[in-house]
């Protein structure tokens, strides 16, 4: 298992360091589509056993019900997240602005015509005054070169940055979109699980409450017993009607992150209650810490910290433009090619070429200069936390990983010993060796046992969503740069 682990996060490694960015992974979809065989086998083995909701259950649900795949679930999220979509538009502005300070570069070429006339007085160059009619008109273009050589060299540096985060932050988004899409999907599979069981629990304690009142009527039964049997039975109903609950809770919130129809009833697929495994190698839940290699590997894959090293590329750039903002002219280059005349029948060509330089020298550059220390200094503080953040979360995660895989285990064994004690339970209490009591205690415990079955499932297959998020393992449709 260790040795898997390392060769995945050594060869990633190794690949970084022969190239300047991350190779894009499989999309999210193709990656669990792969897997759909190996879904299939896991089921054989995981649910075996679960009880399940009777076929009349589904009437309770809301109408307008639809079966949904995680598959379908990641390439909903990825095609309609308004997240995703948000953050894809503003990597659209930020190339957008990109090019604008680009055009910074290129002459401006405009084409017009003019006409004037002036009709009464003017005044002479020695202050008479003058009654003159008097008209002209120019008909023509003009090519234009005009800008800050300070902002052409480092604004399009600093724009160019700003672009790659917006690029990586959409990345981000997306990551974040598939992996809230498929926790959510896991919340409905466990509550429609929840669901199923407590469906059964209620078949169950009604066949208690029949054989206490078969009992007491037969005279070998007690009051209390019946009594016992009949509150269990609330109890259940009540846990059946939170489980309902819980259902709808889980598929309205799936279905707002899908922006699907509000009046969608969402149930999971059939094989949705199995443990998968989309995480490459087994991680060790021994070692009590997060794997040196999978933390290098998270620093140097996820998006949002390489959004922030751009960000601070971006500040540094427009540091380096306030610093030399001083020695740096601003430049006009211009050239006017058109017909002048009294109008347009007898006017004559017209070529006027201007050029002009100038400094600014002005007070404002010591603010300039302090400013751009000030965001620089920022932009490294939020690499700093930002760089926290995946360390702590790849930690988390690696914990939660190794801890849903010992859940598992554990479940197995409780739900095993159990369905033992439940029908020892019953068998005895059948032959008038056991109390009430005890075959109601074996009848909680088993559903409780399965219960936390279900949720060690769940657990299981959030938490490898979760560590393939933090570590950046995680690669959707969006194209890493």
């Amino acid at each position: 298992m260790k040795a898997a682990l390392l060769f995945l996060s050594c060869a990633v490694l190794t690949a970084c360091n022969a190239a300047p960015s991350p190779p894009r992974l499989a999309n999210a979809a193709d990656w669990i589509r792969e897997r759909e065989a190996g879904f299939d086998r896991a089921l054989v083995g995981e649910t075996e056993g679960l009880p399940r909701a009777p076929a009349e259950l589904s009437a309770t649900l809301a109408t307008g019900q639809r079966e949904i795949t995680l598959v379908e679930v990641v390439q909903l999220v990825e095609a309609q997240g308004l997240d995703l979509q948000i953050a894809r538009e503003r990597l659209a502005a930020a190339e957008a602005e990109e090019d604008i300070a680009h055009a910074a570069w290129w002459p401006h070429l405009s084409v017009g015509a003019s006409l004037y006339r002036n009709d009464g007085q003017v005044q002479a160059t020695n202050g008479d005054f003058l009654e003159v009619d008097k008209r002209s008109a120019w008909a023509g273009g003009e090519a234009r070169l005009e800008f800050d050589l300070g902002a052409a060299i480092y604004g399009t540096r600093a724009a160019s940055r700003r672009t790659e985060a917006k690029a990586h932050e959409a990345q981000g988004a997306a990551d974040d979109a598939v992996t809230l899409a498929a926790l959510y999907y896991f919340d409905l599979v466990e509550s429609f699980a929840r669901l199923g069981l407590a469906a059964e629990a209620r078949l169950e304690a009604a066949s208690l409450v029949a054989l206490e009142q078969a009992r007491l009527k037969a005279g070998s039964g007690l009051a209390a017993s019946l009594a016992r049997a009949q509150a269990h039975e609330a109890a259940v109903a009540s846990a059946a009607i939170r489980a309902r609950v819980g259902v709808e809770r889980a598929s309205a919130r799936l279905v707002e992150l899908l922006q699907l129809s509000p009046g969608d009833s969402l149930t999971p697929g059939a094989s949705a209650l199995a443990a998968l495994d989309l995480v490459a190698g087994a991680w060790q839940p021994e070692a009590g810490q997060a794997s040196g290699l999978l933390l290098e590997l998270a620093l140097w894959a996820r998006p949002e910290l390489r959004a922030a090293e751009s960000r601070l590329a971006a500040s540094e750039a427009e540091e380096a433009r306030a610093d030399f903002a001083w020695i740096l002219p601003e430049f006009m280059v211009a050239a006017r090619v058109g017909s002048l005349g009294q109008d347009y029948n007898d006017a004559d060509s017209q070529n006027v070429y201007t050029a002009a330089l100038r400094w600014d020298l002005g007070a404002k550059l010591l603010g300039e200069r302090n400013l751009g220390r000030s965001h620089r200094r920022q932009a490294q503080l939020e690499h700093a936390l930002v760089k926290g953040q995946v360390q702590r979360e790849v930690r988390i995660a690696a914990a939660e990983y190794g801890a849903a895989q010992l859940a598992i285990a554990a479940s197995e064994r409780e739900v095993e010993a159990a369905t033992l004690a439940r029908d020892l339970a019953r068998e005895r209490h059948e032959h008038g060796a056991a109390l009430f009591v005890e075959v109601l205690d074996s009848q909680m415990q088993f559903l409780r046992a399965h219960l936390a079955r279900v949720a060690a499932l769940a657990d299981f297959n959030r938490a490898q969503f979760s560590l393939l998020r933090a570590s950046g393992l995680w690669s959707t449709s969006a194209e890493r740069r």
